[in-house]
């Protein structure tokens, strides 16, 4: 269900405040844990691939993830995702959630699954070309101002292509 809210909404950015980051199975049952860090990406999937290496959480325990990939909306390794700003480095002890599939196609009967995949995925056509959603995924640590330039020039392009096409 998140992939196809993301599908509709198509937000032209999001951002992550990692300064301290929940670990564990939050909010209400984790624990605090200063990261130190701000992530922006135009690419809600590719960000969320970012975090889940930053966590050091392997992929096969992120269902909304997996689906993402399955649907060719994420790349399936954070080396095919363009990093702008600090090195991204997993924290190995890092106490991971429990998850489960919020996916709302993989709870509909098996002879259903493909017409409404079909379905959804004409209907949830992004607006911005894959070329400029896959291209940054912005790490920032606060206080630093130099790569907050790059994403400016980032959205700069989103804007142009924007208003050639509109």
């Amino acid at each position: 269900m998140l992939i196809d809210l993301w599908e509709c909404v198509h937000p032209a950015i999001t951002f992550v405040d990692g300064i301290e980051a929940m670990e564990g199975n939050g909010p209400s049952g984790g624990n605090g844990r200063k990261v130190e860090r701000i992530f922006c990406s135009t690419d809600p999937y590719a960000l969320d691939l970012v975090l889940a290496y930053l966590i050091d959480m392997p992929l096969s325990q992120i269902p909304v993830l997996q689906n993402a990939i399955r649907r060719g909306l994420c790349p399936d390794q954070v080396s095919q995702v363009t990093l702008i700003g600090d090195e991204v480095t997993p924290i190995k002890d890092f106490d991971k959630p429990r998850q489960k599939n919020i996916d709302f196609l993989d709870y509909l009967p098996g002879w259903l699954y493909r017409p409404a995949k079909k379905a959804a995925d004409a209907l949830l056509t992004p607006v911005l070309p894959p070329s400029l959603l896959k291209e940054a995924v912005i790490t920032v640590r606060p206080g630093d101002i130099l790569e907050i330039d790059a994403f400016v020039q980032h959205l700069t392009k989103h804007n142009h292509y924007i208003a050639e096409t509109l």
